[in-house]
C-alpha cells in the first residue's frame, strides 16, 4: 500500500510517463541518460512558469521539497539536469541556487564553467550558496588519532576492511576516502573555490557555517544530517552575483 500511495503521489506530481521512466532510470542509468533530459523538460518548465521564487537545488539527488526545484542526474530528482553542461534556464531568470556536496563530483575545469553558469542564470542580487568537503579539514585529519562516528568512519573502513581498528590507519583511510568513495573527483579548499567564484563573475563572497541562521538558504543545509558526518568536515560559501 505504501509503495501504491507513493507512485499515485508522484505521478500526480510529475505525471505517470515521468515517474514511470524515473523508477526504470532507477535500473538503467544508461536509458535515464538518454529519456532523462526529454522526459522531465516538460515539469522543469511548469515548474519554471508557476514559482516564485525560482531556487534550484542543483546536484540534490534526491533531496527534493516544495521549496526548490531539485535538478540531478539521478532519476529520483525533479528533473535531470546535468551539471557538466549548459544549465537550462535563461539569464537572470534564477533566485537562488543551492549547491550541497555536489561540486566535488565534477572535474575541477567542469567546476569552473559550473559557476559560470550559476552566475549567469541568478539575478542581480541573488546568492548560490554550496558546501563541498574542506580539504584543509582533511588535511588536519592526518595529525590526529581520530576518526569521528558515521559516514567517515564506515568509509575508512570499507578501504581497510571492516574489522581493522588501528587509529593511524583509520586516519589516513579517512582521508584517503573523501577522494575514493561516493564519486568524488576535485576537493577543494576555500581560497581556490573563492577564486573559482570570483572569476565566474560573483563578489560577495564569505564563508557560511552549517544552516547559518543570516543564510536565506542556510537553513536548507542537511547533508551532515542525513549522512552523519561531522558539519565542519565540509566548508560552506556563499556568493552573490
Amino acid at each position: 500500500m505504501d509503495a501504491f500511495k507513493k507512485w499515485r503521489a508522484k505521478s500526480g506530481q510529475y505525471g505517470v510517463i515521468h515517474t514511470a521512466c524515473a523508477l526504470a532510470g532507477r535500473r538503467s542509468a544508461a536509458f535515464w541518460r538518454i529519456c532523462g533530459p526529454l522526459i522531465t523538460s516538460r515539469y522543469r518548465e511548469k515548474w519554471f512558469r508557476k514559482n516564485s521564487p525560482r531556487v534550484i537545488n542543483l546536484g540534490g539527488g534526491s533531496n527534493t521539497g516544495a521549496q526548490w526545484l531539485t535538478a540531478d542526474t539521478d532519476p529520483r530528482a525533479d528533473v535531470y539536469i546535468d551539471m557538466t553542461r549548459r544549465l537550462p534556464f535563461p539569464n537572470d531568470s534564477l533566485d537562488g541556487i543551492f549547491l550541497e556536496e555536489a561540486i566535488e563530483h565534477i572535474p575541477a575545469a567542469a567546476a569552473r564553467i559550473l559557476l559560470s553558469e550559476c552566475h549567469r542564470c541568478l539575478k542581480s542580487g541573488k546568492p548560490l550558496r554550496l558546501s563541498t568537503p574542506d580539504l584543509r579539514w582533511f588535511v588536519a585529519l592526518l595529525d590526529s588519532d581520530w576518526v569521528p562516528a558515521g559516514i567517515l568512519l564506515e568509509m575508512a573502513r570499507h578501504q581497510l576492511g571492516a574489522d581493522y581498528t588501528a587509529s593511524a590507519e583509520l586516519t589516513l583511510a579517512a582521508v584517503n576516502s573523501v577522494f575514493k568513495e561516493h564519486g568524488h573527483v576535485f576537493i577543494w579548499d576555500f581560497n581556490s573555490l573563492a577564486g573559482a567564484l570570483a572569476r565566474a563573475g560573483f563578489s560577495k563572497i564569505s564563508r557560511s557555517s552549517y544552516r547559518d541562521e543570516r543564510s536565506h538558504l542556510g537553513c536548507y543545509d542537511s547533508h551532515a544530517d542525513r549522512f552523519s558526518h561531522p558539519a565542519e568536515m565540509s566548508m560552506y560559501i556563499e556568493a552573490i552575483k
